[in-house]
């Protein structure tokens, strides 16, 4: 009976260990996930737009690789980081709750990659459905007439000739309108992910002797307060006695009956 019950005891400590190690395994499952669908749509994108090898020691390699491998890396980094921030948030240590600032910069600062990737994608699928629109549309053909149209004004012509631009093929994404939103929306995505990655991570049960730091730590600063008071407290009564002292003394002011 004592063996089983040693065998239950080391079962349950064992549940609570896997419990405390996997707490944030499903907001991280979900969290590559994501990652991993957005960086897929902007692999797609490096695809389309980057079509050049390198040679690196006989290997020729692509760029679009390359390039992918740089994005998904940098996006990974920081959707990790933003779980090592909350923890170093929720650690008593004061040296290592110091360190969450500089990790929430860093992790903010790999973002500045795959975001500029996965805006140029977007903003490349958004101007090329936008080129077929037009070019499969009346008014491309309009156009089309109008500027090989001899009898029509040269303004008109040139008109016509700007709107025919729209039908060149894009193999770029080009920096406009559409790409300064798709910058928003990328700056959105990416920002929601990171912020969720931290706000949304459990940091681990606080251990016995954190508790007791934590407390001891508590107990210092009630000790600084309470000797700044009353530093505060002695200044003011010693300005208090020389503002006494530097008064002139007035004799007739004591001998003047009540």
């Amino acid at each position: 009976m004592s063996e089983f019950k040693e065998v239950r005891a080391r079962l349950k400590r064992a549940w609570k260990e896997a419990l405390v190690s996997g707490r944030n395994l499903p907001l991280t499952l979900t969290g590559l996930f994501i990652l991993t669908c957005v960086e897929m749509f902007t692999a797609g994108g490096i695809i389309q737009s980057t079509t050049e090898t390198v040679s690196l020691f006989s290997w020729t390699v692509a760029l679009a690789a390359l390039e992918i491998g740089v994005s998904y890396g940098c996006g990974l980094l920081s959707f990790l980081g933003s779980g090592v921030v909350a923890e170093l948030r929720a650690d008593p240590r004061p040296d290592h709750r110091r360190r969450a600032g500089s990790a929430r910069t860093v992790s903010t600062l790999l973002l500045v990659i795959p975001i500029i990737f996965f805006t140029n994608a977007l903003a490349l699928q958004t101007q090329r459905a936008e080129r077929a629109a037009y070019v499969a549309s009346e008014a491309y053909q309009i156009h089309q007439r109008m500027a090989a149209d001899p009898t029509l004004d040269s303004v008109v012509q040139m008109e016509a000739a700007t709107n025919l631009e729209r039908a060149e093929e894009v193999k770029t994404a080009r920096m406009d309108g559409t790409w300064f939103a798709a910058l928003i929306a990328s700056i959105f995505v990416y920002g929601t992910l990171g912020w969720a990655g931290t706000a949304l991570y459990k940091p681990r049960p606080e251990t016995a002797w954190e508790a007791k730091e934590r407390q001891h730590q508590r107990k210092l600063a009630q000790e600084r307060d309470r000797r700044a008071e009353r530093r505060r407290a002695r200044d003011a009564e010693i300005k208090a006695m020389e503002k006494a002292a530097a008064k002139p003394f007035d004799l007739m002011a004591h001998l003047r009956p009540n």
